[in-house]
């Protein structure tokens, strides 16, 4: 519990802190000038392999339409493992305000905003789960609401170095829904950091479209080949 609490209070901290400087006019890669509003500089802007098409994930008569920002390389690579390891919340405000360009690119239509959950453990030892940061910092954009429609219930193992196969295998019955409000009929956009094999976004989709959503949409920061 006492471990819990320190991380929490560092998360808050780290992301007060952000608040506080980040609108320095610095990119928040590189800290060199920039002078925009996105943080980024045009060298690090550049860099980003962004993703221009969605695609259409159907299976077990379960379906949904992913986008992703860019392709998980370069800048991006190096902002989500950032945000996720160093709590470093600028790179998590970036990527956030890149993410809402492509639901306003794409003119995407949603009622409320999800995310994919961390398990109680992982989420104690981090003191903050990236994917709902996100998923905040894009409803502030928005003005959308956001619900905690899912939970971890299952200690998964870590995904990196399995095969397509074990990682589907690895998520089966890891994921439950959880939500208090009323999910029938709604879109649902579901918020995550990186997207892989699909096993992730399936399993929560499933939880959101069995419990009466009435569709599910995925928006990740990264879209990683393997």
């Amino acid at each position: 519990m006492g471990e819990r609490i320190i991380n929490y209070l560092k998360y808050i901290f780290n992301a007060v802190i952000s608040v506080i400087y980040f609108n320095d006019g610095k990119c928040a890669v590189c800290k060199t000038e920039t002078y925009d509003d996105k943080n980024l500089c045009i060298d690090c802007f550049n860099k980003i392999k962004f993703c221009y098409d969605s695609s259409f994930i159907e299976k077990s008569k379960i379906s949904f339409e992913v986008y992703c920002l860019a392709y998980y390389s370069s800048v991006i690579r190096e902002m989500i493992i950032r945000l996720k390891y160093r709590k470093d919340f600028m790179c998590g405000e970036v990527l956030a305000g890149l993410m809402y360009d492509v639901i306003q690119r794409n003119a995407i239509q949603f009622d409320e905003i999800s995310f994919v959950p961390m398990i109680k453990e992982d989420l104690a030892r981090r003191g903050f789960n990236q994917s709902k940061f996100l998923a905040m910092k894009i409803c502030e954009k928005c003005n959308k609401p956001l619900s905690d429609y899912i939970k971890k219930c299952v200690k998964t193992k870590d995904q990196i170095g399995l095969t397509d196969e074990m990682r589907w295998n690895n998520l089966q019955k890891t994921f439950a829904f959880a939500g208090k409000n009323k999910i029938e009929n709604k879109i649902i956009l579901l918020i995550d950091d990186v997207f892989t094999t699909g096993a992730t976004s399936f399993f929560c989709s499933r939880e959101l479209i069995n419990n009466g959503a009435k569709k599910v949409i995925v928006l990740t920061a990264a879209k990683s080949s393997i």
